[in-house]
């Protein structure tokens, strides 16, 4: 933030507020013993610093002097910039009198900006610069000038241009370089613009928000633009994307006004960088859009590997079941001749499970479209294995071997084939259907991975033809 300069320092404000301004009223004497009234007519007609004359020290405008009256005494101010260097105190004046010699003359450097103190005040009488004209009727006139710096800069952190998006301005112009010297608001870059490419207005207005620095001061007030009245500083490649607008701040000193004039700066885009900058917002859009498809997929792939873990598992525990059951039979009995047929085929169930829950397991570890792919082909050949078996246990519920194995292993074969039919009717299904899911999930990862590969690869040209690294 840039903080006006301390008052004690530059008497910023103490000049402007001290009731105990005063200064010597214009003297008439004469070479006669008669005395004659005082003139209220000033003989300067005019009292000025130029930059020329003053480079590096007021800024890049001519300050003109102006007459201030407080409590009937009279002096002339010279309001200079607030970036006015706290170590300046010496000025070259040009003058312009009405008659007379002016001493000291014209273009002799004095000190206008040193200020002489008496406790907390200004000792008016001692304080910048006594002029002396000797009149044609060699009557003597003095007048105090004294140079002081604008009592307020601007808050960087509080002035803001307004998005209008008609206008070229899609988001507000916000943390502009100022220099409260050169008096300049600078907002972005020719390589960092705030103005998109397509608005090429040669004269525009936008609402700014310009915020100052200020004393609490009750002998002083401040008025800002709401308003920037931005032109096209020119019509060549650069210029043409460079506006300026004058931003008056209007300073009221016991009823004086003084204005400092800031120069405001916004850039348009020129069409490389805008290039560069659409071709970055597709990058970060498909950057982002890959990374949520990326949490959804790896999200789908650890529920196809749990359904497939869980239905390996079941086909495990009714297999060791089918096993034990089958060793109550003779061998050749029907009833054991049936189960050993239902143990061959989910035996094969649970290869395919196995086989479907390795995969599934491997698609978790890092999504990767080929691996949810054949994760959800191995989860297809164990639905159609368990299929298979179901097929053959509901035949074996129907046949007289069930009617003999229920009579001697009782409610276990009703109780344990329900287990069977329940579970591989629904589970191997769901199990095809999470690992579907996983893999249409890692192929939209898939295809997100490719756009951010072509946008980075647009947005890479983008800068090699900028010739510059914007990021």
């Amino acid at each position: 933030m840039i903080m006006y300069s301390n008052f004690s320092k530059l008497i910023l404000g103490v000049l402007l507020v001290s009731i105990t301004f005063s200064c010597i009223k214009e003297k008439y004497i004469t070479d006669k013993p008669t005395d004659k009234t005082t003139s209220n007519k000033s003989l300067i007609t005019e009292f000025k610093l130029l930059v020329s004359q003053n480079p590096d020290k007021i800024g890049n405008t001519d300050v003109v002097a102006q007459e201030v009256t407080f409590e009937n005494s009279k002096f002339y101010v010279l309001l200079l910039p607030h970036g006015l260097n706290p170590g300046t105190t010496t000025f070259i004046p040009k003058i312009t009198v009405s008659e007379g010699t002016i001493s000291p003359p014209t273009g002799e450097a004095v000190e206008l900006a040193n200020i002489v103190k008496n406790g907390a005040d200004i000792d008016i009488h001692n304080s910048g610069q006594e002029y002396t004209i000797t009149s044609r009727d060699k009557s003597v006139h003095k007048y105090r000038v004294i140079a002081i710096s604008a009592p307020s800069g601007i808050d960087v952190s509080k002035t803001i241009i307004t998005a209008n998006t008609l206008k070229g301005l899609e988001s507000e112009a916000i943390n502009p370089v100022v220099n409260d010297l050169d008096e300049t608001i600078v907002f972005g870059s020719l390589t960092n613009a705030d103005l998109e490419n397509s608005f090429s207005e040669d004269s525009f207005s936008l609402d700014i928000s310009v915020a100052v620095t200020t004393t609490n001061n009750k002998h002083l007030s401040i008025v800002t633009p709401t308003t920037a009245n931005f032109k096209k500083k020119g019509f060549s490649d650069e210029e043409s994307r460079i506006y300026e607008a004058d931003l008056p701040i209007t300073y009221t000193v016991y009823g004086k006004k003084f204005i400092r004039t800031y120069k405001a700066t916004i850039y348009r885009e020129n069409i490389v960088f805008a290039k560069v900058k659409a071709t970055k917002r597709v990058f970060d859009e498909a950057v982002a859009e890959a990374a949520a498809k990326n949490v959804i997929a790896k999200a789908a792939a650890e529920t196809a590997k749990n359904s497939a873990i869980t239905a390996k598992e079941f086909t495990d525990t009714i297999l060791a079941t089918a096993t034990d059951i089958k060793k109550k039979f003779w061998s050749f009995t029907p009833p054991a001749i049936m189960i050993g047929t239902i143990i061959r085929k989910l035996t094969k169930v649970s290869q395919a499970a196995s086989s479907a829950a390795d995969l599934a397991n491997t698609s978790t570890e890092a999504v990767n479209a080929t691996n949810s792919e054949a994760a959800f082909e191995a989860a297809e050949a164990a639905e159609a294995a368990a299929n298979d078996a179901l097929e053959t246990v509901k035949f074996f519920r129907n046949s007289p071997a069930f009617i003999i194995a229920k009579g001697i292993i009782g409610d276990k074969a009703e109780t344990n084939s329900n287990m069977v039919i329940t579970g591989l009717t629904y589970m191997f299904p769901a199990a095809k259907n999470d690992a579907k899911i996983a893999a249409d999930a890692s192929k939209e990862t898939a295809n997100a991975l490719k756009k951010v590969d072509d946008a980075r690869t647009a947005y890479e040209s983008a800068k090699a033809d900028a010739g510059i690294n914007i990021e």
